[in-house]
């Protein structure tokens, strides 16, 4: 029998498991509990009338806001997003003073002056549109008489205006109309307006900044035209008789920069276009020219393969350090894959990158830069083995032979269902891969050693990696980064062999060293913003309605929660202004499915703009940014590194200065975040494979591509030495000493009078020398050297920066000029993405920018003039077809 005093124990004991038991099953959501703190942030919820289209931060410190909803109607915020003013009445009052009908249509989009900030001009719906010169404060109207299809304000002169329309045929007139694609050119604003060119297929303004003013004249106006003009301009193929001319005096004169040139665009590094081959057969190749130089010089780009490739379509991804990522479509219109090729510094000789990366119809590809840091990218694959398998099992995907009419532009395969059937089962077979060295060498993402929770991660799989979401998936947020917050990486996705499309396995992860290390942060799928340098992390649940989000100061150590709404809505983005310095956010989204109202009667949803401010918190400013790593600071050095070599990339070893990860405190605006620089030792990472060379795995060595032979024959002009690929190229821009060495081999030019036995004599010498070279460089036999085979490989994007230069899918030969209206893609803007991408999560804010006005009446939009036809060519036919070397 117990005493008294056991059996107390006894109780009190059982009672000690029990809170024990109660806390260790309430540790997993205790990071998650509310803060009292939470009640000082700042923020205000505003229905508004539809979901958000469109969003640009206004003036020169973006102290402005202005949005337009899908209905067409404008607000402008002052204050950050807190408050919002609907602009409805005052574009419809703006509206009636220039035109005489009541009603003057909506807003179709907003575009915003690279010049002044404070200038935004508002596309409008029924031939009236609007600008600002002080973001959003006052409005004017133009009565242009004709829907803008698409505009460009010049990049240097603040007033002029290129915006294209199509041609309005007078229905109660029995005269004849041909339609086609026009340009108009304003210089005073949209005041006045000139047609300089009709039948054009695309646009654009030559010089992209001041830049470009040494060589080219600011009038410059590069366009494709077609001179099929007999006819009303149909949307078909590609064709031979559109070609690239350009204008310096507004098209009173034209000369033929490139016969045949379809599509093309401008970077500050880079001028490509696409040409065409061969109309029959669909055949089209890239070219490259310097954009600046006095003349454009266009050569062919050089693809790593003996054979012919069919190219169907190219999407520029990434030209920001100097060289080019290019995508390629191989197969036909609907494949969902291509290969990456990754360009020398002139942007002409390419190499295979890494195969079979996602991509959609659309020509969104799985692909993006880490923002800030230098040569570190992310792609998603499809599973080589996989590829291989699904297309032997179909009996190959056969590139359709579109010998189409040049009359009607059909007959394009479209491919039969079963065949479509097995290649989406690709999609169950997604993974992501990373690169630390620009493209040389990929690898699959390390995953977190814990979940969110606190508990291991196991893998089932042996092969067990991180994959994340990217564009091809528009229902989970992509990969992102900001320049302001170095190192940071965030994504959805989930931990195994593939990359899953469950939303019960996907989770939300972070990467604090660019992409090395992984955290799982917070369970299920997020959205998410950072800002204040990376200081603070939003994030909210986008597959269900909610009330609440949450937020982190210590990278998601732990977070706090803050309730936004009373009734559950869906938050389609979370973003804050374009430096991601602020400690301001705008959520929006909509009103949940099925609201009721007090008497229970359902709402018709609504679109919702919800404000933030931090700053009313007053937590304390971060201290000590000059003594990093001493125990008084909140910051420390890092620096950004790769597999192989700890602390180096690129070629160099850059120390910054960050916040700690438990320092909870607000950043300043501004310090100086580099510490320190030098140059490393050369590693395997500081190369990459050169023209005619591939890795036939992640990190093995480049290796002859199949079908590809070495040439030992000296060229016919040869000056003192000539050089034989070693496989492998320095990546461009690589600041590595010393170390690794693969530089190509130098032999001396042979003699004029050499003779046959001396030749002999020299050939067997550079024989051996390549022997003894590739022995003591360790890069594989001399059998693997002469003679490899090419094996399957593979390869995300920040929507960031791609650029389609394609045909479009579903064009067909005899469609008027409103089918064309929707299809022809035009004016994409690599340095200047579109803030919300339609139909993906939007997370790919790059663009956001601010507003302008304009002016008052306007006549309609004026005659062509009659000095069209008197076109010069800059050479006799092609004569300008040659090198180039951006460098020179």
């Amino acid at each position: 029998m117990l005493s008294k005093m056991s059996k107390i124990m006894l109780v009190l004991l059982s009672l000690a498991l029990l809170a024990s038991a109660f806390d260790a099953s309430n540790q997993k959501v205790a990071r998650l509990l509310e803060d009292p703190e939470s009640k000082n942030v700042t923020f205000q919820t505003t229905l508004i009338s539809s979901e958000l289209a469109d969003i640009i931060w206004c003036g020169e410190q973006r102290e402005s806001v202005l949005v337009v909803t899908e209905g067409g109607v404008v607000y402008r915020s002052s204050n950050g997003g807190l408050e919002w003013i609907k602009l409805k009445n005052i574009f419809q009052k703006a509206g009636n003073l220039v035109s005489d009908d009541e009603e003057v249509g909506s807003v179709t989009a907003l575009i915003q002056s690279p010049v002044d900030h404070q200038v935004v001009f508002f596309l409008g719906s029924e031939g009236i549109h609007w600008f600002t010169e002080d973001c959003g404060r006052n409005i004017k109207a133009l009565d242009v008489g004709k829907n803008i299809h698409l505009f460009q304000f010049h990049p240097i002169k603040k007033d002029w205006l290129l915006a294209s329309a199509f041609t309005v045929c007078d229905e109660k007139s029995d005269k004849p109309c041909k339609t086609s694609h026009e340009l108009y050119l304003s210089q005073d604003m949209g005041t006045t307006w000139t047609l300089i060119a009709d039948y054009v297929i695309q646009f654009a303004w030559a010089a992209q900044d001041a830049s470009f003013l040494q060589n080219i004249p600011v009038e410059r106006i590069i366009i494709t035209q077609d001179l099929r003009t007999k006819y009303s301009q149909k949307l078909g193929p590609w064709a031979e008789e559109v070609h690239m001319v350009y204008s310096d005096d507004f098209f009173k004169t034209k000369k033929v920069v490139l016969s045949r040139g379809q599509k093309f665009l401008i970077t500050k590094d880079f001028f490509f276009v696409v040409r065409v081959e061969d109309e029959a057969k669909q055949d089209v190749s890239l070219y490259v020219s310097d954009p600046k130089g006095k003349k454009y010089k266009f050569s062919s780009i050089s693809l790593p393969s003996k054979d012919k490739f069919y190219e169907r379509s190219y999407v520029i991804l990434d030209t920001s350090e100097g060289q080019v990522f290019l995508h390629i479509n191989h197969e036909n219109v609907r494949s969902k894959y291509g290969n990456i090729y990754i360009s020398d510094s002139t942007g002409l000789r390419y190499s295979l990158s890494l195969r079979n990366n996602v991509r959609t119809e659309d020509d969104l590809s799985d692909f993006e830069s880490v923002m800030g840091l230098e040569g570190i990218f992310l792609a998603n694959i499809y599973d080589s083995k996989m590829v291989s398998k699904i297309k032997s099992s179909v009996g190959g995907v056969e590139v359709p032979n579109e010998k189409s009419s040049k009359r009607s532009g059909k007959s394009r395969d479209k491919g039969s269902r079963p065949t479509e059937n097995r290649m989406n089962e690709l999609d169950e077979f997604k993974q992501t891969r990373i690169s630390f060295d620009k493209g040389g060498m990929w690898s699959p993402l390390t995953p977190p050693k814990k979940d969110a929770l606190g508990e291991v991660i196991e893998c089932e799989d042996k092969v067990c990696s991180l994959h994340l979401h990217s564009m091809s998936n528009g229902r989970y947020g992509p990969f992102y980064s900001t320049d302001n917050s170095l190192g940071l990486i965030m994504g959805t996705g989930n931990v195994g062999p593939y990359l899953s499309n469950k939303e019960d396995e996907i989770n939300t992860y972070l990467s604090r060293d660019g992409g090395l290390t992984w955290y799982e942060i917070i369970k299920g799928s997020h959205i998410y913003e950072i800002g204040d340098h990376g200081s603070l992390i939003i994030v909210a649940n986008d597959q269900k309605a909610v009330k609440n989000i949450f937020y982190t100061w210590n990278e998601g150590l732990s977070w706090h929660t803050l309730d936004v709404s009373e009734t559950p809505i869906e938050i389609t983005n979370i973003i804050t202004e374009p430096s991601n310095t602020a400690q301001k956010f705008i959520l929006y989204g909509r009103t949940a499915a099925n609201t009721q109202d007090s008497k229970g009667v359902v709402k018709a949803r609504k679109g919702v703009l919800i404000g933030i401010d931090f700053s009313s918190m007053h937590e304390r400013t971060c201290v000590y940014p000059d003594k990093p790593n001493d125990d008084i600071s909140d910051y420390e050095t890092w620096s950004p590194h790769g597999h192989i070599v700890d602390d180096c990339l690129m070629g160099h070893k850059i120390t910054y200065v960050r916040r700690k990860r438990q320092a909870e405190c607000f950043n300043p605006q501004e310090f100086d975040k580099i510490y320190d620089y030098k140059n490393c030792q050369c590693t395997e990472e500081d190369w990459e494979c050169d023209l005619g060379y591939e890795r036939t795995k992640d990190d093995g060595p480049c290796v002859l591509s199949a079908g590809k032979e070495i040439s030992y024959e000296p060229p016919e002009e040869c000056d003192g030495y000539y050089t034989i690929s070693s496989g492998y190229r320095k990546v461009a821009g690589n600041t590595c000493e010393g170390g690794v060495n693969h530089e190509a081999m130098k032999f001396p030019c042979p003699s004029k009078i050499l003779s046959k036995k001396s030749a002999i004599i020299l050939f067997g010498l550079t024989i051996a020398g390549i022997a003894v070279w590739l022995i003591s460089n360790k890069t594989g036999d001399i059998k693997s050297f002469l003679n490899s085979k090419k094996n399957s490989f593979s390869k995300p994007i920040n929507m960031k920066e791609f650029k389609k230069l394609g045909q479009d899918e579903n064009a067909e030969g005899n469609e008027d000029h409103e089918d064309l209206a929707e299809k022809i893609k035009f004016q994409d803007d690599l340095d200047n993405p579109s803030p919300i991408q339609p139909g993906g999560s939007g997370k790919r804010m790059t663009g956001r920018g601010g507003l302008e006005t304009a002016s008052k009446n306007i006549p309609a939009l004026g005659k062509p003039q009659e000095q069209q036809k008197n076109i010069m060519h800059d050479d006799d036919d092609d004569g300008d077809i040659g090198g180039f070397d951006p460098r020179t």
